[in-house]
């Protein structure tokens, strides 16, 4: 049995738990908050065995196999540095970290520690993502020629002081860009020859960004990101040579078309309400194989595309 710990008692944290109630090989040991409702919430509605009101107190706990840090983008990077230091394996929600330097110094430390370290980038686990990728090495639509992912939502309900309004991790591009970059360095290897950005922004944080990226060998990928339009496209669309594949909600698919000089493929994967469950059980089999990384989100994988959001941070703080 696999003992998760929990630091960071919101929304998120609260469909990861709806989800690991029904992975029979985990199970929720300890959550740590500052606010007593969330505590008692988490122990009447999902089994939490232990509850601490100090994230150290939890992390200083040798019964917690692996901690899910689910705390704001601010705080991420200090808390995975002191889970590491503790000897906690670290599932971090994205963004985990937006600089390549701290990227860096975590997995250093992880490697230092021999413990496992994974970002929380849900859609490399998803069962359709992997598919994606095999018909892709399987030249189903030859070479690759460009690709676009779309996030778009209308999100007018979040009050002053969520995380989103946050000048330096909030913003449109770190909230669901990220996801787009994640899968833009997914399936383009090559290194960016440049990058374009136009935005509009609310309060000084970027509402709407489009990011165009161009890579060595011509390719080019677009990532689009709002919470501001109500369209909701939540697609991938991948050109190649001689075919292209388009996926519905990118970064949890549950649906894919390839179309060729062949024909037609399609597939649908539907998973309910519940797409934490792959996330989870991969790192439950990383962990029982020992695995210091996840081979879907590897270092290299985290400082290429880590690097990728630097590159648009640094034009959307252009941005007026």
């Amino acid at each position: 049995m696999i003992n998760w710990g929990i630091i960071g008692l919101g929304n998120i944290a609260r469909r990861f738990c709806r989800s690991l109630k029904n992975i029979p090989e985990g199970q929720l040991y300890a959550v740590a908050s500052r606010k007593p409702d969330n505590l008692e919430y988490f122990r009447e509605e999902f089994g939490a065995q232990v509850l601490y009101d100090d994230y150290s107190a939890l992390l200083s706990d040798e019964r917690v196999d692996v901690v899910y840090i689910a705390v704001p983008h601010r705080w991420h990077y200090q808390w995975i540095m002191e889970a590491l230091e503790k000897g906690r394996n670290v599932l971090c929600e994205k963004p985990a970290v937006v600089t390549v330097s701290e990227t860096e110094q975590i997995f250093a430390l992880a490697k230092k520690k021999n413990l496992f370290y994974m970002e929380a980038m849900k859609t490399r686990c998803m069962p359709l993502v992997r598919e994606i990728h095999q018909l892709l090495d399987e030249g189903k639509i030859g070479d690759i020629q460009s690709v676009e992912v779309h996030f778009t939502a209308e999100h007018g309900n979040w009050k002053q002081g969520h995380y989103i309004w946050d000048p330096q991790y909030g913003g449109s591009f770190y909230d669901q860009g990220c996801y787009g970059v994640a899968s833009i360095a997914d399936f383009v290897r090559t290194d960016c020859e440049s990058v374009e950005v136009r935005c509009e922004k609310i309060n000084g944080v970027d509402s709407h960004t489009w990011v165009k990226y161009r890579f060595a060998g011509g390719v080019e990928a677009l990532c689009e990101s709002s919470f501001t339009d109500p369209s909701n496209f939540r697609h991938l669309l991948i050109r190649g040579t001689e075919g292209s594949l388009w996926a519905d909600y990118f970064y949890r698919p549950s649906e894919i078309r390839l179309v060729n000089g062949e024909g037609e493929y399609a597939r649908k994967e539907p998973y309910g309400d519940d797409d934490f469950q792959y996330e989870i059980r991969h790192v439950h089999d990383c962990l029982n194989q020992g695995l210091k990384e996840s081979p879907y989100m590897t270092y290299e994988d985290c400082r290429r595309y880590v690097r990728l959001m630097e590159m648009a941070r640094e034009r959307i703080e252009e941005c007026p």
